[in-house]
Formats: C-alpha cells, structure tokens, sequence
C-alpha cells in the first residue's frame, strides 16, 4: 500500500504538470503539492482561489486534499497514503 501511495502522489504530480498547475514541491514521501495558477493574479489573488479550490474539493466529503503554506504561498497538497 505505501509503494502504490508513493506511486499516485508522483503520477499526482505528472497530472499537474500536464494540467498546467504550479507543482509547488516536488512529490515525495507520498505528498504532491501544487496550485491553480492563472494570469493576471498576483500571490494574494491566487491563494484566495486555491483557498476556494480546496473548499469546493472538500465539500462534499468524497475527496480529501489538505493545504500548507510553502514560500509563504497557499499550496494544495495530496497525500495518497493519508486518505
């Protein structure tokens, strides 16, 4: 179970790079960290709307994906091994 959680956070970060996400810390030990970035926002602006991502994601109590502050900004993190 751990080497499949240490394998989704890196296809996790693969994703993000793909989906054109800032991968804000590389994934290791099983922890993808990364961000919405959008053009035109600047650092306040973007950690209100990853504020609002992670909200909507966990809202409805299906999906869990916490939060952290890296470089002193909002960051997304998914933890597979932590669900």
């Amino acid at each position: 179970e751990v080497d499949r959680a240490l394998d989704l956070a890196e296809l996790a970060e693969r994703t993000a790079r793909d989906e054109g996400l800032e991968v804000t810390a590389p994934a290791r030990l099983g922890v993808a960290c990364f961000r919405v970035r959008a053009d035109g926002m600047d650092d306040l602006a973007l950690d209100l709307l990853n504020e609002r991502v992670n909200a909507a994601v966990n809202a409805d109590g299906r999906y869990l994906i916490s939060s952290t502050r890296l470089r002193g900004r909002f960051t997304l993190r998914l933890c597979p091994l932590g669900y």
